[in-house]
């Protein structure tokens, strides 16, 4: 159906919507720190550790990165999608343009035989 440049246009926005919904899933989202309560260390987000915890290190999440992603991964899909239904609605259009060219080729054929 999309034998014209909007292939190519797309299939990249398709690939780009799965990979940065791929990526969204796999961060993780919450900030997490690591602390220590007697000889235990753990790690939890933020909003779950312990006051008495002893702090030892943070680790970064990827909240904004995460819903960015999302977003452009919605974005791309919807647009493959607009596209799709444009060219779908195009293609009876460009299939009656061939037929009346093939039947101009054979008329012109006829044409010079006669």
């Amino acid at each position: 159906m999309l034998a014209n440049k909007n292939q190519a246009v797309v299939s990249g926005l398709l690939g780009l919507g799965i990979a940065s919904l791929a990526v969204a899933t796999a961060l993780p989202f919450n900030d997490r720190i690591e602390y220590k309560i007697g000889n235990r260390i753990e790690s939890q987000p933020a909003w779950l550790v312990p006051p008495k915890a002893e702090f030892r290190a943070i680790e970064r999440g990827y909240g904004g990165i995460k819903i960015l992603l999302a977003l452009l991964a919605t974005g791309g899909c919807v647009t493959v999608m607009l596209i799709a239904r444009k060219e779908g609605e195009l293609e009876p259009v460009r299939q009656r343009i061939k037929q009346y060219q093939n039947q101009a080729y054979e008329f012109g054929f006829a044409a010079e035989s006669a």
